[in-house]
């Protein structure tokens, strides 16, 4: 058996949200019993689900800051959600990406079929509360002097 190298190629904000819909789009019809209810939607439907979402989106940058230079795959952001919602999906971290990127807080990049991400100099200055925080992103008060 021969490795092939997977080389990881920078992916632009347009790019991922059209890959990502197409990729929701499949799983949905692929699923059994589909029904319009458990559709995720972009925009939330309750005041819980857009807190949700807000935050998700805050703890993929703290996690993105604390993966340094390295950043880390949508696999391991999503773990890292677990931990505060434990029925996250993939596509939840897939949308917050997604968002991240088209305020150029994240840079994505794609190997195969997985994602990596990694905070860019904006979004490094907004996860360590350097910069001001965009609308639509959960962050915390700074506490601290």
């Amino acid at each position: 058996m021969t490795a092939t190298a997977i080389t990881a190629r920078p992916i632009s904000a347009s790019r991922l949200v059209t890959a990502l819909l197409a990729t929701m789009s499949q799983a949905h019809a692929a699923q059994p019993n589909h029904s319009p209810a458990n559709d995720l939607s972009p925009s939330a439907d309750t005041l819980f689900d857009a807190l949700r979402e807000e935050h998700i989106r805050w703890i993929v940058l703290q996690a993105l800051e604390a993966g340094g230079d390295l950043g880390a795959s949508a696999a391991i952001l999503l773990s890292v959600v677990h931990a505060m919602y434990p029925d996250a999906r993939l596509a939840h971290i897939h949308a917050a990406l997604v968002f991240l990127c088209s305020m150029e807080l994240v840079a994505v990049q794609q190997a195969g079929a997985h994602l990596r991400a990694c905070l860019t100099e904006a979004g490094s200055a907004v996860a360590s509360h350097a910069a001001d925080v965009p609308a639509g992103i959960a962050r915390p008060s700074k506490v601290w002097a």
